[in-house]
């Protein structure tokens, strides 16, 4: 792109490939460790504090800003922060999750059912009750997955309760997680890369129309296929 810029698309409008945007910079200090980006965006800086802005529950409004939300009372710092599907977990240095956000079906795990962050500091309904160190978590539809530090990877639906978390059968430990829209995918230790979840259109990558490890066909739900 002319003078050094990136082509950026221009997804409010028309599709211009010669349109070109001057990029600002995002005005957080001190340095950013860590960041993800859904309709919020959160980070990590690096001395531990997670700051947000966007479409962030935590807020109880649209923020266009950075602010910290309100977990200053957690007392060790911030390594991580996960957002997706209104949702946002920030992981501490000793790997437990504080997270914040959708919880109107229970969607987060926790106790509490209901948004967290929007009339109660996330840091007053507790971390998640999974008795591991974590490592990230991510979110598709309404289940959450977590992927512990040894590599387990747990997985919970709304109003399940990441204490009562499934374990992801993997052959060997996973490193890395990541979520779709309605599907999850585990790359393992080995290289080899396992999916779940909704299978439509290809997406799992496993030359199936329907829900892995859920329908067999089309009729019995419209979304498998």
């Amino acid at each position: 792109g002319g003078e050094g810029l990136p082509y950026i698309p221009n997804w409010a409008g028309p599709s211009d490939p010669e349109q070109l945007y001057a990029v600002q910079p995002v005005h957080i200090e001190p340095d950013v460790v860590d960041f993800d980006t859904d309709d919020s965006m959160c980070v990590v800086t690096e001395h531990g504090e997670v700051w947000c802005f966007g479409n962030n529950v935590s807020a109880g409004e649209e923020v266009r800003t950075p602010y910290r939300p309100s977990i200053t009372a957690v007392e060790e710092p911030f390594r991580s922060v996960h957002t997706g599907q209104g949702r946002t977990c920030g992981i501490t240095a000793s790997g437990r999750a504080w997270c914040w956000g959708e919880n109107s079906a229970g969607e987060l795990g926790i106790e509490h059912v209901g948004d967290v962050g929007d009339d109660e500091a996330p840091e007053s309904v507790g971390p998640l009750p999974i008795e591991a160190s974590l490592a990230s978590v991510v979110f598709a539809g309404r289940e959450t997955c977590a992927l512990t530090s040894a590599g387990a990877v747990r997985c919970w639906a709304a109003g399940t309760g990441a204490a009562d978390a499934t374990a992801v059968d993997l052959p060997s430990a996973a490193q890395q997680i990541t979520a779709g829209t309605f599907h999850f995918c585990a790359r393992l230790e080995d290289g080899q890369v396992y999916c779940w979840g909704e299978a439509s259109r290809g997406r799992l990558g496993l030359g199936l129309g329907s829900v892995a490890g859920g329908c067999s066909s089309c009729d019995d739900d419209p979304k498998c296929c």
